[in-house]
């Protein structure tokens, strides 16, 4: 099952970039992963949980991701991101 992501929020950051924070609705995926939203692909640098990095989301995990290739304008809070 494709993987699908809810973002609740999202920022930039000076030498990190794009950073989302959401939902995983339903199933995985991993740091390094191609994803699509918008008519646009990206790709996830690191997935962060609190204060650790993860190397993989899962379903019901809210998490934050660092995403490459995709412009916070492209985005808003209740896109969903797809792997």
């Amino acid at each position: 099952m494709p993987a699908k992501f809810k973002i609740i929020k999202l920022f930039t950051r000076e030498g990190i970039g794009l950073v989302v924070f959401g939902r995983v609705l339903s199933g995985s995926f991993r740091a390094g992963e191609k994803g699509r939203t918008c008519g646009k692909d990206f790709y996830v640098l690191s997935i962060g949980e609190e204060d650790r990095l993860k190397q993989a989301a899962r379903e019901g995990e809210e998490l934050s991701l660092w995403l490459r290739g995709i412009n916070p304008d492209d985005i808003s809070s209740g896109s969903h991101l797809f792997f």
